[in-house]
């Protein structure tokens, strides 16, 4: 017969252990089971749809990194795209794609229309990579002069709201201006023929404007100052985020992993996004000086989504684009501040930051996209020279030696005096700061003491790889 003591024990383990899986399971951290979400049981769907644009930044990273795919067991990404913010909204309403990145002004008026998606992350801040660009024979210095010009835009997006909202600024009557629809590749085709005296588009096509003429004469980030803000935001259907929580929390870890990295590393951001768009390194990181990139753990203050239950300001942004959307004539009629705090949700990237998603998928890197060398980019990798000390031999030195390669240490030759061993703590000082300048390969290291290597500790000897010793006697 068990013991009491002992039947106290168990029951209490089998509490614990079920309080610590309810608690992965509230954290969305627990694998799924069967192609089930752990948190809501339901049955993952076979592909994930996501929309974004071909020169989308805040995307490029994560498709060219894959990190978008095998978000969970079973589920497979789908990255469509769109050239417009009408489109993606007509994705939505015909239910054919299941989160999107795209503009704040197009998904103001989804969110009016009752699309029924929420906004879960701020990708950036458009600022200078979106500008009312004129060509030179126009004549236009300022926007009071596109009176009876012909502009160009895609309509209902964030270039759109901000070009009526600076000419609304200006006292200029948009019906006074001949504003035309256009995608972004037809925008640049009329503007070689002469077809349009100008036009507010972002980047690439806005950087193909300026080489060939055009001059900005405004920008969002202008604009922002005075009270227009646009982003680039993504969104997901709100059904699809209540049946697959963790799904969507392991997606929203991906896109706060692409700010960090934007903001921690822009080089290799620049390198990354470059690859996916087909644009140099140097262009790219032009293209991302043009916008906020606002970490995670930002997002959660007040000025931009809050926290679950609390919505920030970003809820007043879409409100106020909507009502200006409504003197457009482009939306019937805006909702009250709450139709726009239900459609503002950061408890995703609360549940990202906090608990942790499942861990992303771990792409191979590519060598070609690693930094040639500590010096910087664009030189050739040599092995690194380390220096003996004052007690070295003159002539003497080590070198790293890459993987798969032997080289000899080079020495004064025959009849050369030995060099002294370093005993104690100073030799083993010696190695220490020598292995810590060792970065990559297999380490050839010379030494005169036997017991040297184990003065060192366990950490410093393990975290540089293999050691291939050379004994001197």
């Amino acid at each position: 017969m068990r013991s009491r003591h002992h039947i106290l024990a168990r029951t209490l383990g089998l509490a614990l252990a079920a309080g610590a899986a309810a608690a992965l399971l509230a954290a969305g951290s627990l694998p799924a089971q069967e192609g089930k979400d752990p948190a809501t049981g339901e049955a993952y769907p076979e592909v994930f749809n996501i929309a974004t644009f071909n020169s989308a930044l805040g995307t490029a990273i994560p498709i060219q990194e894959k990190w978008f795919e095998g978000l969970v067991p079973g589920v497979k990404s789908n990255v469509v795209y769109f050239d417009t913010g009408r489109d993606t909204n007509t994705a939505f309403a015909s239910k054919s794609i299941d989160a999107a990145n795209f503009g704040s002004s197009p998904a103001s008026l989804g969110i009016s229309n009752g699309l029924g998606y929420e906004v879960i992350f701020i990708n950036d801040i458009i600022g200078p990579a979106e500008s009312l660009a004129v060509t030179e024979k126009s004549g236009v210095r300022s926007l009071r002069d596109l009176k009876g010009k012909k502009v160009a835009t895609p309509f209902a997006s964030t270039a759109h709201y901000s070009l009526l909202s600076a000419l609304v600024l200006e006292g200029v009557d948009p019906s006074e201006v001949q504003i035309i629809d256009l995608p972004t590749q037809d925008i640049l085709a009329a503007w070689i023929r002469g077809d349009i005296d100008g036009a507010y588009v972002w980047t690439p096509v806005l950087d193909e404007l300026l080489k060939n003429g055009g001059t900005a004469i405004t920008d969002s980030l202008k604009l922002a100052e005075r009270g227009i803000v646009t982003a680039d935001i993504t969104v997901v259907s709100k059904e699809f985020a209540a049946k697959y929580p963790t799904l969507v929390t392991t997606f929203v870890k991906a896109l706060v992993r692409t700010n960090d990295l934007i903001n921690d590393d822009l080089h290799r951001a620049s390198q990354i996004a470059g690859l996916n768009i087909g644009i140099s390194t140097e262009e790219a990181r032009s293209q991302f000086a043009g916008f906020g990139w606002p970490r995670g753990r930002d997002q959660l203050s007040p000025r931009y989504l809050g926290t679950r239950g609390a919505p920030g300001d970003f809820a007043k942004t879409l409100l106020e684009t909507s009502k200006f959307h409504v003197t457009q004539n482009n939306l019937d009629r805006a909702g009250d501040l709450s139709l726009y705090e239900a459609a503002v949700n950061g408890g995703f990237i609360e549940d990202a930051l906090k608990y942790g998603a499942p861990a992303l998928p771990r792409r191979p890197r590519d060598p070609g996209l690693r930094p040639t060398t500590r010096a910087g980019p664009g030189r050739a990798r040599r092995p690194a020279r380390i220096s003996q000390g004052p007690r070295a031999r003159r002539g003497t030195r080590e070198t790293a030696i890459p993987q798969g390669r032997r080289r000899r240490p080079h020495g004064p030759g025959p009849g050369a005096a030995p060099r002294p061993a370093l005993r104690g703590h100073r030799r083993a000082h010696q190695l220490r700061g020598r292995l810590g300048r060792l970065r990559q390969g297999e380490v050839q290291i010379r030494r005169g003491g036997g017991r040297d290597l184990q003065r060192l500790p366990r950490r410093v000897r393990l975290r540089h790889g293999p050691l291939r010793l050379r004994e001197e006697h």
